[in-house]
């Protein structure tokens, strides 16, 4: 977190103006949510709060969910996400106060419904059964997928995630 997260990085603006305007079309659906390959991070799941019901967070790694599990109690030895906060506020085309910064990571926190490992190399990639309207992965699937036929497998694992009809928000490095 210290490496990549203490200032806002250059892909982190264009992200989260998408996921506002698309959360904007889908928010009137009551979406449940699964972040798929979250790391220790909740900067994309701050751009999404607004616009569903709730929201599942997994990733491969206990360690990354104990991360997210901390700064969700709040606890005083959490990462501070504050700096992002404030760029997905803007990015609504607000100006972001304290107070407004803090009502959205309050209602990050209160939208997180549960915590899960996931494997996206095995199907399905987690162990819950069931689908969800919305699946976000951002930079997971080709990290782990490092070959076309890896890429596939991954992919198919992760979009079987998605309930029909539901839709599938995914980046990828570029290069």
């Amino acid at each position: 977190l210290e490496t990549y997260y203490t200032s806002v990085n250059e892909d982190a603006p264009p992200i989260a103006r998408f996921l506002v305007e698309q959360g904007r079309s889908i928010a009137s659906s009551n979406v449940q949510a699964l972040e798929i390959g979250c790391g220790p991070t909740v900067h994309h799941a701050l751009a999404i709060a607004p616009y569903v019901e709730s929201l599942d967070m997994a990733d491969y790694l206990a360690d990354n969910l104990a991360e997210i599990q901390k700064w969700r109690e709040n606890q005083p030895d959490a990462f501070s996400w504050h700096h992002y906060t404030e760029m997905v506020i803007n990015a609504e085309g607000k100006t972001a106060t304290p107070q407004q910064i803090d009502e959205r990571e309050n209602t990050l926190r209160k939208k997180i419904r549960a915590l899960h490992t996931c494997d996206i190399t095995q199907a399905p990639p987690l162990a819950r059964a069931g689908s969800y309207p919305l699946v976000l992965s951002f930079y997971c699937a080709e990290e782990v997928g490092t070959t076309h036929t890896e890429w596939e497998k991954v992919m198919r694992n992760i979009s079987m995630m998605v309930s029909p009809g539901g839709y599938l928000f995914l980046s990828a490095l570029r290069d």
